[in-house]
């Protein structure tokens, strides 16, 4: 956080008269305070709006490019699936159904 004698870096010996320096010091805290609480307003409604408005279209495009795509996919690949599913239970089922058959007698 930055207070104001990070701005100015001046030392206390080195101050110009009481009064302007505590003038200075009142502007540079009331300017402070405000400029964050215009600079906050006005970019929280950008900024919720520009999310929001991406928010929307990924929405879109997921729902409406996506997912037709991969039900299109998947309705012109389901020979794959049958292939890919007899695959499986040939060569996959079968060596682990043996591996288990293998091993299974071992006692601890």
């Amino acid at each position: 956080q930055v207070t104001f004698e990070d701005g100015i870096a001046a030392p206390a010996s080195v101050h110009s008269f009481d009064k302007l320096w505590l003038l200075s010091h009142a502007l540079f805290k009331v300017s402070r305070l405000y400029l964050y609480c215009f600079f906050s307003l006005l970019l929280a409604g950008a900024v919720a709006l520009l999310a929001g408005l991406l928010f929307s279209i990924l929405s879109l495009l997921h729902i409406w490019l996506i997912i037709a795509m991969v039900q299109c996919l998947l309705m012109s690949m389901h020979w794959v699936k049958v292939v890919w599913a007899s695959v499986l239970d040939l060569i996959i089922s079968s060596f682990f159904f043996s591996l288990g058959r293998c091993y299974g007698s071992i006692c601890i």
